[in-house]
């Protein structure tokens, strides 16, 4: 059985949207999708350990966790 990762840079990448956008309009499908934020954080997390500094695949995952973060930092954070 294979596990679909929750954030994955080769299928959800989008090289006509600005990264920030990609990653709100991502987490926010995922939120509508039943995720919670902190399995998102660890997602985004995850993704970008290992990957060299500065590259698109590094910068989208960092948009991610960004952007995960702020809401985080929300009152009614959806945790």
């Amino acid at each position: 059985m294979t596990v679909t990762p929750i954030f994955s840079f080769d299928r959800d990448w989008d090289a006509n949207t600005a990264l920030i956008d990609q990653a709100s309009k991502l987490v926010t499908i995922r939120l509508e999708d039943g995720l919670n934020l902190v399995d998102l954080y660890l997602a985004a997390l995850e993704g970008v350990m290992g990957l060299p500094e500065d590259t698109i695949a590094w910068l989208w995952y960092r948009a991610l966790a960004v952007i995960i973060q702020e809401l985080l930092e929300e009152p009614k954070a959806k945790l």
